[in-house]
């Protein structure tokens, strides 16, 4: 999700991995919100826009083998912690005055803001940022994702490349800093879902998923709650 600098009239399309992306430039925002609703009937589509910028990228088995993985083990943990949650999918969150949008993997409301009734938004409204995405970084964008989720106003991103997780968290600054662990699961640790994920890749699911039970209630239920406290940042459920 690295920035690149791209000529305001030049397209630009690559292939990394089975993964294919084009950015097409000079895009309006009228044109890039009919252009991704009628991408949206396309399985395997991802779409971003950045000021202009409209990046279309289509997703390798890799990559969605990955995400089912990585929403697993989100909702795994999330049940067994007793955090309310709402997942929204890979959903367009967009801001026209913020003159961004994008399609992450997977994304989540969570505690409070899983309140939130979806379908109380008209088509054409912005609804409230969701607190959690998740990008799979396989190939990297031609956009800056990290940004585009800054100006929507993310609380936390995970982004997995196929070997490491990293988790960024909005800052007071209005830009993401770098953590070691997540504040809204729990304080599970980059390298620990990332072992989680590779192992889900070799194991019977079923199995994976008790196993992960079993870890949650005897180590990470234990670790939240000695982190937890009067001025803790971590989630209210």
């Amino acid at each position: 999700m690295s920035a690149t600098l791209l000529e305001p009239t030049r397209q630009i399309a690559e292939v990394v991995d089975n993964e294919s992306r084009i950015v097409i430039p000079c895009v309006s925002w009228d044109d890039f919100l009919a252009i991704a609703k009628v991408l949206d009937a396309s399985p395997g589509t991802k779409v971003a826009y950045d000021r202009g910028f409209f990046e279309i990228m289509t997703t390798s088995y890799r990559h969605e083998h990955y995400k089912k993985f990585l929403a697993m083990f989100i909702e795994t943990v999330l049940e067994e912690l007793g955090i309310s949650f709402k997942p929204a999918g890979s959903s367009l969150w967009r801001s026209k005055a913020a003159n961004r949008g994008v399609e992450p993997d997977e994304s989540y409301y969570l505690s409070k803001s899983a309140r939130i009734n979806l379908a109380s938004f008209a088509e054409n409204d912005e609804p409230p940022p969701p607190d959690l995405v998740v990008e799979i970084d396989i190939s990297p964008s031609k956009l800056d994702r990290p940004a585009i989720y800054a100006a929507l106003k993310v609380a936390e991103v995970w982004r997995f490349d196929g070997d490491n997780l990293r988790i960024d968290r909005l800052a007071r600054t209005g830009a993401y800093r770098g953590e070691r662990e997540s504040k809204l699961l729990g304080y599970v640790k980059c390298v620990e879902i990332a072992d989680w994920v590779h192992e889900a890749d070799v194991s019977d699911i079923l199995e994976w998923k008790r196993r992960l039970r079993a870890w949650v209630r005897s180590d990470l239920k234990s670790r939240r709650s000695s982190k937890r406290g009067p001025k803790s940042e971590g989630p209210s459920s």
